[in-house]
């Protein structure tokens, strides 16, 4: 019998270029694992594996990179039974719960300024989605958008601009652009 095989998301490469991250997962989606590439050998090395009798996947499938500026690493994991932000030493070990609740992260990037996760979560209720953004290193996530209702959030390449599509159960999506003011911190 002809096996299939996995399927699978590249995350993208350390600072150095040294490194790659690379999700596959198993074509039955019970298993997911997070690799890291070693660019002189080609060695894939598993750091991370999620196993789900049901499935693996969730709806940040694919998200994780590098910390800039580090070789540390970050990705969306569904270890706790719900899509949380994770990272991790790039062997795998020290691996830190960020965000955490009976809700998920539905998104995540990194700034442009590279300090902070900018996130849509169904943290206030499944039928919300926020935008948060929280410091690099982890710690309280700042709630930018107010409105009941779901936002789907672009932060402009300066940073000073959000365009935000925002809809309710009885109310078509919208787009509103304005200044993207979170707290100074």
């Amino acid at each position: 019998a002809t096996q299939t095989p996995p399927i699978t998301a590249v995350l993208g490469w350390n600072n150095a270029g040294t490194q790659a991250l690379l999700f596959t997962e198993r074509k039955d989606f019970k298993e997911r694992y997070l690799h890291r590439i070693d660019d002189t050998t080609g060695r894939a090395t598993s750091i991370d594996v999620l196993k789900d009798s049901a499935w693996v996947g969730g709806p940040c499938y694919g998200c994780g990179g590098y910390i800039p500026g580090s070789d540390k690493v970050w990705l969306v994991s569904e270890a706790d039974g719900y899509a949380h932000l994770y990272t991790m030493n790039p062997d795998g070990s020290g691996k830190q719960q960020l965000t955490k609740g009976k809700w998920e992260v539905e998104d995540v990037r990194i700034s442009n300024d590279r300090r902070f996760f900018e996130l849509h979560t169904s943290e206030v209720s499944p039928f919300e989605r926020h935008f948060y953004r929280m410091p690099i290193a982890g710690g309280v996530a700042e709630r930018i958008t107010t409105q009941v209702g779901g936002h789907t959030v672009v932060v402009s390449s300066n940073g000073q601009l959000i365009a935000d599509v925002y809809s309710q159960a009885n109310r078509p999506p919208e787009l509103n652009v304005g200044p993207y003011q979170p707290s100074t911190t």
